[in-house]
């Protein structure tokens, strides 16, 4: 699993844990403050936890822009890659990134990084919005949850993949 847009690594830690000892999971951050604290934080954050740590500690954190090191990858080289850039409008209720927002990439997703994910992905690729987003209709995701909730998950399926 790639996390193209690692954050505060959240989603990894889930994806981490989800594939088990045996997966691999990297996350790209491009803000280097960011990737330092998350790095950090996932080798010595304690919660009373085994698993979740264990989790915490199997999330790699590569420090770059996706797009450029999505390109120094070889075809399919992970299984999924995921998307979720800071949303269009900001959800006050995600208290959690609050303290590093001053420091996060804002930028919007490019046609060019989509390229770059559905040539390193095996099987798909997933994009997480807030209910607001359009990035799904965009670049041809299909999306997979309704429109009601915060946030919207879309994927496209590499070479008709499950």
């Amino acid at each position: 699993m790639l996390d193209a847009t690692l954050g505060l690594g959240a989603d990894s830690i889930v994806f981490a844990y989800a594939i088990g000892e045996n997966g691999r999971v990297a996350g790209i951050e491009s803000q280097t403050i960011i990737a330092k604290l998350v790095e950090d934080g996932m080798k010595r954050w304690r919660n009373g936890s085994d698993a979740l740590e264990s989790a915490m500690r199997r999330v790699e954190v590569i420090t770059g822009h996706h797009l450029d090191v999505m390109s120094s990858m070889k075809d399919k080289s992970f299984d999924v890659v995921y998307f979720d850039p800071m949303f269009e409008t900001t959800v006050d209720a995600s208290a959690g990134i609050g303290g590093v927002r001053a420091f996060a990439n804002a930028e919007t997703l490019s046609a060019e990084a989509v390229q770059e994910a559905l040539r390193v992905a095996r099987r798909r690729v997933v994009l997480k919005e807030g209910s607001e987003g359009k990035l799904h209709e965009r670049f041809g995701f299909t999306p997979y949850r309704k429109r009601e909730r915060q946030a919207v998950y879309s994927f496209r399926e590499i070479g008709g993949g499950e």
